[in-house]
C-alpha cells in the first residue's frame, strides 16, 4: 500500500483479531488496534472499529487515518468506502456522501446508495431513481435509471424499463438496453443475458458467442467458466469448450 503494509496480530478469537501498518523494513508504524483496515491508496486509510457487546450484534464504526496514524476523519462514521479518483464515500445517519484527500466532506451526505467515482463522475440513487454527480456534487447525467453502475473503460451499466443496457460518459445508451442481466466487461467481453440464456458481447454491443449458458461468468486468462444445467466448463472467447461441462 504505497510503502505500507498491514499487520496482524490474532486475538484469542479471530472476531478479536487487530491491524495496523508496517513499513518497508518491517518496522510498526502504526500499531495494530482496528478491527479492519483498507488501504493507502491515497493520503488516508480507511479503518474499523467494532465494540463488542454481550449478546449482542459488535458496533462497528469507520474513519480513516494518515500514514502517521493520525486520525484525520473521525472513527465515529456508520459505513466508508476506499479511495476512487480521490474520493471515498461514507454514511451519515444512514445516508451517503463522499469526502476528499483530506477528509473534507466535498458532497453532503443526501443519498440512499452511491458506486464509486471513476472518470470523474459516480452513480447515486436519490428517490427511487440514479443519476451521475461530478467530484463536486453536481448532477452530470440526469436522475432517469432504475439503476447504474460506476464507469469502466468509458462505459457503465445502467437500467431502464426494467432491462439493461451500457451507457457512454454523455448518458447515452451506446449498448441498446435489452439485456435480463449483465456482467461487466473483461478482456473485452461481457456476460449478457437474454431470453433466460446467457451468452458474450464486445464492446461495441456486438454477440461474440450467442446466448446459450444457464449462467456465465466474466473472463480471465481467455477463459470463462459457465454453466450448462448443474454442470459447469470453460469456454475460450469464441466459445468453444476447453474443458467439456462437467459437475
Amino acid at each position: 500500500y504505497n510503502g505500507l503494509a498491514y499487520a496482524k496480530k490474532s486475538g484469542f478469537f479471530m472476531f478479536f483479531d487487530e491491524y495496523g501498518f508496517l513499513d518497508t523494513a518491517k518496522e510498526v508504524v502504526i500499531k495494530p488496534q482496528y478491527a479492519s483496515v483498507g488501504n493507502f491508496s491515497n493520503r488516508l486509510a480507511r479503518v474499523k472499529t467494532k465494540q463488542f457487546q454481550f449478546l449482542s450484534t459488535p458496533i462497528e464504526k469507520y474513519g480513516f487515518i494518515d500514514r502517521e496514524g493520525k486520525v484525520v476523519v473521525p472513527i465515529d462514521l456508520e459505513n466508508a468506502g476506499e479511495y476512487y479518483d480521490d474520493r471515498a464515500n461514507v454514511t451519515v445517519n444512514e445516508k451517503r456522501g463522499f469526502i476528499d484527500n483530506f477528509g473534507n466532506m466535498v458532497i453532503k451526505p443526501k443519498y440512499d446508495r452511491v458506486g464509486h467515482f471513476a472518470n470523474g463522475i459516480a452513480p447515486v440513487l436519490q428517490d427511487t431513481v440514479w443519476g451521475y454527480i461530478d467530484k463536486d456534487g453536481n448532477t452530470k447525467l440526469p436522475f432517469v435509471f432504475q439503476d447504474a453502475r460506476p464507469f469502466s473503460n468509458g462505459l457503465a451499466l445502467a437500467k431502464k424499463d426494467g432491462k439493461w443496457g451500457y451507457i457512454d460518459t454523455t448518458g447515452s445508451f451506446v449498448i441498446p438496453c435489452k439485456y435480463e442481466e449483465v456482467g461487466t466487461f473483461s478482456e473485452g467481453l461481457a456476460a449478457v443475458k437474454l431470453t433466460d440464456k446467457w451468452g458474450y458481447i464486445d464492446m461495441s454491443g456486438n454477440v461474440v458467442i450467442q446466448p446459450q449458458y444457464d449462467q456465465a461468468y466474466s473472463f480471465f486468462a481467455n477463459l470463462a467458466t459457465v454453466r450448462m444445467g448443474n454442470k459447469f466448463g470453460y469456454i475460450n472467447k469464441k466459445g468453444e469448450f476447453i474443458w467439456n461441462p462437467s459437475n
